[in-house]
């Protein structure tokens, strides 16, 4: 299981391997939500992918897990490959391989507006090129995408100190007992079964992640002050245009009608169960606590006495389900 230890900023990580300052547009605002794997992340992303003034990617480090994959490169340049990819989309470069991988990957273009009508303008992604994305991205105002895979908030210290983008990060939070109900569906486990650790080792994994940020969040250093919110999926789901409101003035942007529309029409849903893993048309309010019906009783107490998910539990106030009747009685507030 990797293990999420803070990452070292070296000079060559610091400076991009020379002297010469890499050029970033000042102007726009540059966002990175970085989340983890089924924490209501596409979800909360439709409120940047739904604003016609920004580029908005979804999941780019994507392609760093697969380019390791199949030995491209070594898991040891993982991270500086990370950086050159937040480096290269922030300024509106985009490499060659970057282009390959949305032409074989269709929900990168799927789950993002402005990929999808670059495509669509061109005939076609396969008629794509990083000339023709890169003019797209010079079109909009700001840049924003959705990271899972981030390691440690860290890695995004060179992009504010040496770069000097106007660069704000939006940390997405997730209740453990929510994202191992999310994952047990996603991996299409019984309902009557409990969970195995297919579910429980990536949760330490992910606790253990979300813990060291928070900590380290905790006391911001003076490159991250005044760029970092942290901000809860249940928030999000429970009061989504309030939320969405807190987040825009944080952006120090307005928030744009189109977002209130699609906040509005995909919020209400009498539909709750989902229609695929990424589906958005939910009735958000009972989706965030849908695990209280999807996870037996033993899961949850798989996940809250995992010590980091009970320590996240702890620094994110979720409150501990301690028997059967407190799980189904909707009155027993968990968040």
């Amino acid at each position: 299981m990797a293990k999420c230890t803070p990452i070292k900023i070296d000079d060559t990580m610091a400076t991009g391997g020379g002297n010469q300052k890499t050029e970033i547009g000042q102007d726009g605002t540059r966002v990175a939500l970085v989340a983890a794997f089924r924490t209501g992340s596409t979800f909360t992303g439709e409120l940047l992918n739904q604003n016609p003034d920004i580029f908005y990617l979804f999941e780019p480090f994507r392609l760093v897990r697969d380019i390791i994959a199949v030995d491209a490169i070594g898991k040891d340049l993982e991270n500086s490959t990370k950086l050159e990819l937040l480096r290269d989309i922030f300024a509106c470069r985009f490499p060659a391989y970057f282009v390959h991988h949305i032409r074989h990957w269709g929900l990168a273009v799927y789950e993002s507006k402005a990929l999808k009508n670059a495509c669509m303008l061109h005939g076609g992604c396969a008629n794509t090129t990083p000339e023709v994305l890169a003019e797209t991205c010079d079109m909009y105002k700001h840049v924003a995408m959705k990271v899972i895979r981030l390691q440690s908030l860290e890695l995004l210290q060179p992009l504010a100190v040496r770069d000097e983008i106007n660069l704000k990060v939006l940390h997405l939070i997730r209740d453990p007992r929510g994202v191992a109900s999310s994952r047990k569906y996603f991996h299409k486990g019984s309902v009557n079964k409990t969970i195995t650790n297919i579910i429980i080792d990536p949760m330490k994994e992910y606790c253990q992640c979300a813990v060291e940020m928070i900590e380290f969040s905790s006391n911001l250093p003076d490159w991250l002050r005044g760029r970092y919110k942290r901000i809860r999926y249940e928030d999000i789901a429970v009061e989504p245009l309030n939320s969405a409101n807190r987040i825009y003035k944080f952006l120090n942007l307005p928030l744009p009608a189109s977002v209130k529309d699609w906040i509005d029409k995909n919020t209400k849903s009498d539909n709750v169960k989902s229609k695929g893993n990424m589906s958005l048309s939910k009735n958000s309010t009972v989706a965030a606590q849908s695990w209280r019906s999807r996870l037996l009783y033993e899961d949850i107490e798989i996940i809250q006495n995992l010590p980091d998910c009970s320590k996240l539990m702890h620094l994110m106030s979720y409150h501990r389900v301690d028997n059967p009747i407190q799980m189904t009685d909707m009155s027993f507030i968990t968040f």
